[in-house]
C-alpha cells in the first residue's frame, strides 16, 4: 500500500468515528513506520481503529492529549531482538539485583544430560501439527539416541519429515518463598531413523533406566523385536536454569 493511500484510509476512519485526529505519512518512500499525527483528540477512545492508530505511535490510547510531530517508532524486529538480547543476557529486571534466570555451565549441562529422567520428542503429524512423546535417550559425543518400535507414530512422523526438538527439563521442590528452580534444555534439529542392529542402543538406554538385574532382564525380553535407533544431532540447543535467591 502506498503512503498516500495508507494516509486516506487512515483519515477516513477516524472521520467515520468522530475523531479530529488525521494521519499523514512523512515524506520517506516505503517506510510506514514513520507517523505524523494532526494535533487533537480522540473523541471515540472505544473505537478499536483509534485505539490501533494511536497505539502504533506507542503513546498511549486515544483522548490522552496531543500527539508529537514526525516521532519515530522503532521497528518491530528492533524491538524484538533487543528483547530476545536482554532475555539471553538475564537483563529484564528493572533494578540491580542479579536476575535468577541464566544459561547452564557446562558442568550441570553434562547432569542433566546423565540423569535418567524421560525426555520430551517434538515430531510433526501428518497434517503438521506437533506431536510431544516421552522417550528415554542417551547423550553420547554430541548426539541424542532414542530407540523405539518400528510401528511407533513418531518413528513414521521422522521418517516422513525428519525435523525434530528434544526437551529435557527438571524441577525441584517449591522454595520456602514461592518458587521452584528448574534446569532445561531444548534441542532442534534433523533426525534420522535406521534400524538397531542387534538392539545395541535399546541395551544401552535399558541399562541406563534401569539399573542392576533388573536391567538386564528387561534387556533381555527386548532382544528380537524390530526395534529403531533415532539419532538427532542438536543444530541449535539452548539451556535456561532458574535459581531464585530464596
Amino acid at each position: 500500500m502506498s503512503c498516500e493511500s495508507w494516509a486516506a484510509r487512515s483519515s477516513v476512519g477516524h472521520q467515520r468515528r468522530g475523531c479530529r485526529s488525521a494521519a499523514q505519512r512523512v515524506a520517506s518512500p516505503g517506510c510506514w513506520w514513520k507517523v505524523t499525527i494532526a494535533t487533537g483528540v480522540c473523541q471515540n477512545r472505544q473505537t478499536l481503529r483509534c485505539r490501533a492508530h494511536c497505539s502504533i505511535l506507542r503513546r498511549g490510547y486515544c483522548g490522552e492529549g496531543d500527539h508529537v510531530h514526525g516521532w519515530q517508532v522503532p521497528r518491530w524486529s528492533q524491538r524484538k531482538h533487543s528483547l530476545a538480547s536482554s532475555l539471553r543476557r538475564g537483563t529484564m529486571a528493572t533494578d540491580e539485583s542479579p536476575t535468577p534466570l541464566r544459561t547452564l555451565s557446562q558442568q550441570e549441562i553434562a547432569h542433566l544430560l546423565h540423569l535418567a529422567i524421560p525426555a520430551q520428542l517434538a515430531t510433526l503429524d501428518a497434517a503438521g501439527f506437533p506431536r510431544i512423546t516421552p522417550i528415554w535417550f542417551l547423550w553420547e559425543e554430541g548426539t541424542f539416541y532414542m530407540s523405539s518400535g518400528e510401528e511407533r507414530r513418531h518413528v513414521h512422523d521422522l521418517a516422513r519429515d525428519p525435523r525434530a526438538g528434544l526437551s529435557i527439563a527438571v524441577e525441584e521442590g517449591q522454595t520456602p518463598g514461592g518458587s521452584r528452580p528448574y534446569r532445561q534444555i531444548i534441542v532442534r534439529g534433523h533426525a534420522r531413523v535406521q534400524p538397531d542392529t542387534d538392539e545395541v542402543w535399546a541395551r544401552k538406554l535399558i541399562l541406563k533406566y534401569i539399573t542392576g538385574q533388573a536391567g538386564a532382564l528387561r534387556a533381555q525380553q527386548s532382544a528380537g523385536k524390530p526395534l529403531t535407533v533415532i539419532t538427532l544431532r542438536p543444530m541449535r540447543l539452548l539451556t535456561t536454569g532458574y535459581f531464585p535467591a530464596h
